[in-house]
């Protein structure tokens, strides 16, 4: 599971909660996400929901996202922390980010016929080697070394 979409998932669930409360959930389960093995993110899934069930005594609200929450992110999908695939990216973002231009700018969010989306293919993968040709004027290189600035180096 996609920490993304984990995020994503619960954000209109915290909309109801005011910006502070919405700010420390999603701190803790950030916490939760980096979790390194099934035995630490248990742990930590069991502290995070007695704190917020204490705190939730006060407030249906939050007592009704914990409730969503642990249904959904705890017992039903729980392979979302890092320990639950180690060696692989907590996040997709660089294939949703290219599915997400795919959809913007070619088929327009739209299925397509197999003979459509064929051609559809055939555009894409010509402009996109176009594109990374070195004899073109337009060229788009791909980076072969990191460009960080003395300033981010020293601000991380």
């Amino acid at each position: 599971m996609c920490y993304f979409h984990v995020l994503h998932s619960i954000e209109k669930f915290l909309k109801v909660l005011p910006k502070e409360t919405r700010e420390h959930i999603k701190t803790d389960i950030q916490f939760l996400q980096l979790s390194d093995s099934e035995e630490t993110f248990l742990e930590g899934v069991d502290l995070f929901l007695n704190k917020w069930r204490g705190r939730g005594k006060s407030d249906v609200r939050i007592t009704t996202f914990i409730d969503y929450f642990q249904g959904q992110w705890v017992l039903k999908n729980a392979a979302w922390y890092e320990g639950a695939a180690p060696g692989t990216p907590g996040t997709n973002n660089g294939l949703e980010s290219t599915n997400a231009v795919i959809k913007r700018s070619h088929t327009f969010r739209e299925g397509l016929p197999v003979s459509q989306f064929l051609e559809t293919v055939r555009r894409i993968l010509r402009s996109w080697s176009e594109c990374r040709n070195d004899a073109s004027v337009n060229c788009k290189h791909f980076a072969s070394t990191p460009t960080v600035s003395l300033k981010q180096w020293t601000a991380a």
